[in-house]
């Protein structure tokens, strides 16, 4: 019993740390001037003067954004484990989403990377490198959301498969999870863009995605807490082994499980 309340715990903390990622993220950003995104059209000495009057911002916004990303993990472990309840036979929506948090954690965390490095030196680079470091990290943010689009669009089936009655997530947690995923995909258009509303720092690609994106993912964050008070109440969570795993590591079909 003591068992389960520590997970229900841990569970509930994994959940939480989602919002710390918004908080920190977006507490990360504004001071040290990088949102609102400067234009793709901004010349190259301006992007340096943002650079070395923001250095120190910038540094110490790249640490907390090292950390922020992290809770990206493990709240997609949070979310996961939510997946794997709603499955029914070969968990496979589970294992496609562990590895797309995995694969959007290491994007993510390029970004911290990548800006500390461009701050690191800011007084000494070239302006033209600079600009180029700046616009790697803008396509690293916005131009790679097709992993993080197919994530979200993959939660909103596990949705609509849950076998559980009642259902873990309400219904129209997966209508909105797959109009949010389809709404991210057209920010790779921004490729072809550096003004208008289709680039960068446009409505299309940044400003209507991160409202939306922003909105699910706090969301999620809070049916996923009820999720966990009802599973809480009902005693559904269990400490045990995976059924298509026996403790040999050997595979079991469904066939072997009737």
């Amino acid at each position: 019993m003591h068992s389960q309340l520590t997970d229900f715990r841990l569970m509930r903390w994994l959940t939480w740390s989602g919002p710390a990622f918004i908080v920190i993220l977006f507490a990360s950003l504004l001071p040290s001037h990088l949102l609102p995104p400067p234009s793709p059209a901004t010349s190259a000495a301006d992007i340096t003067k943002l650079f070395i009057a923001n250095s120190i911002a910038i540094r110490a916004a790249c640490i907390a954004m090292m950390i922020a990303f992290c809770f990206w993990a493990t709240f997609g472990a949070a979310v996961s484990v939510q997946i794997r309840r709603m499955e029914s036979g070969l968990p496979v929506i589970t294992y496609a989403s562990i590895a797309l948090v995995g694969v959007n954690t290491v994007i993510l965390e390029l970004i911290a990377l990548t800006w500390g490095v461009a701050a690191f030196r800011s007084e000494s680079l070239d302006p033209e490198i600079t600009r180029t470091i700046n616009d790697w990290v803008w396509f690293v943010f916005i131009y790679t959301t097709p992993p993080f689009a197919i994530w979200i669009i993959l939660i909103g089936v596990a949705v609509f498969k849950d076998h559980n009655q009642p259902p873990i997530y309400p219904r129209w947690v997966g209508y909105l999870s797959v109009w949010n995923g389809l709404i991210l995909m057209p920010s790779t258009s921004m490729i072809f863009f550096k003004t208008g509303p289709f680039a960068w720092n446009g409505i299309a690609c940044f400003w209507l995605p991160l409202i939306v994106f922003t909105a699910w993912y706090l969301t999620m964050a809070v049916m996923t807490l009820k999720a966990i008070k009802n599973d809480e109440q009902s005693g559904a969570l269990r400490s045990e082994p995976d059924p298509g795993i026996q403790g040999s590591g050997d595979f079991v079909s469904p066939s072997r499980r009737r």
